[in-house]
């Protein structure tokens, strides 16, 4: 009977790694595809920064890229905070 449990332990807890890498990939390609798009932005920013002046459109397009990057910037640190004991 112990071994009964023991094994189904084993087996949940087999299921949970095997998902837990599963996740963890997915988690990999999100976040190339994110560095691979804010590096697209950076050199677009760069672009609109010299231009930014006299052009309202630019100037609106600019600040929204921004509260993007500060977003994206909270979210990581909120993951990074979060993963520090248990994803390591």
């Amino acid at each position: 009977m112990a071994e009964s449990v023991v094994s189904f332990l084993l087996n949940q807890l087999a299921t949970l790694t095997q998902e837990e890498r599963q996740l963890l990939g997915r988690l990999d390609e999100n976040v190339q595809h994110m560095q691979s798009q804010l590096e697209f932005m950076r050199a677009s920013m760069r672009d609109a920064d010299a231009e930014e002046d006299g052009d309202p459109q630019l100037q609106a397009w600019v600040k929204q890229v921004r509260e993007v990057a500060y977003d994206a910037e909270d979210v990581i640190d909120i993951y990074a905070t979060i993963c520090k004991s248990p994803c390591r």
